[in-house]
């Protein structure tokens, strides 16, 4: 049996980030509204659980469990998980409001979930990341109703790109999750994944003393 208890951001340290090119905990980017990382985080933590929960229904309701790897299912959870994400309407959680840029949106928005891709070491968990970096990826809004169709590239670096390599591999040998896979050689096959230092928001703003300037997360305790 093999731990698959859902991941925290805490899980992730500051030198594990800077390791992943993730966002620094506790901070986020001043391009985007205050509050933005929070409310994304408690997003896509809900999506996430509710997709192993349909991996896995005998799972506890607080999201921890045990799975057995074998027990996981060859394909149909991207389907499973394609309806969740629709029924929570999870592609709004993209649409950028006053003075925000829909490209530091979405890179932000794919931050935190390699943030949650980081902090898991089980099969269920990145793979269900991928899942919803996929669909994150096919919904990206139009400025406007008569724009043309105008996708980003999935930020990543090279620890994130080397981490899918194990994924992939790892679900073809077990024969399980095969839609993982199939989705990071799509993707691959598209370019859709930019490589850089960092796997998030690329729009960094520097003092000028050259220091970066972000600013400090709403503490969780204070949610309303």
């Amino acid at each position: 049996m093999e731990p698959a208890v859902l991941p925290t951001l805490d899980d992730i340290e500051g030198e594990v980030a800077a390791a992943w090119g993730l966002q620094a905990p506790g901070y986020e980017s001043i391009h985007l509204l205050p509050g933005r990382s929070r409310a994304t985080r408690e997003d896509i933590e809900a999506l996430l659980k509710k997709i192993r929960l349909a991996a896995c229904p005998y799972a506890s309701a607080d999201g921890k469990f045990k799975v057995d790897v074998e027990e996981l299912p060859s394909v149909g959870l991207f389907p499973k998980a394609r309806d969740i994400y629709r029924s929570m309407g999870m592609a709004t959680v993209m649409d950028r409001l006053y003075l925000e840029h829909a490209r530091d949106v979405f890179y932000f928005t794919c931050g935190v979930c390699w943030r949650f891709f980081a902090a898991a070491d089980d099969l269920l968990t990145r793979s269900c990341i991928v899942f919803i970096i996929y669909m994150l990826y096919h919904s990206q809004p139009k400025d406007h109703p008569s724009a043309p169709v105008l996708r980003y590239d999935i930020p990543t670096s090279i620890a994130v790109m080397e981490a899918l390599a194990r994924l992939k591999q790892e679900c073809e040998e077990r024969s399980v999750l095969l839609e993982c896979p199939k989705i990071i050689h799509e993707l691959t096959k598209r370019r859709a994944f930019s490589v850089g230092l960092l796997a998030t928001h690329r729009v960094p703003v520097f003092d000028v003393a050259g220091r970066q300037i972000e600013r400090l997360e709403q503490p969780q305790s204070q949610k309303e």
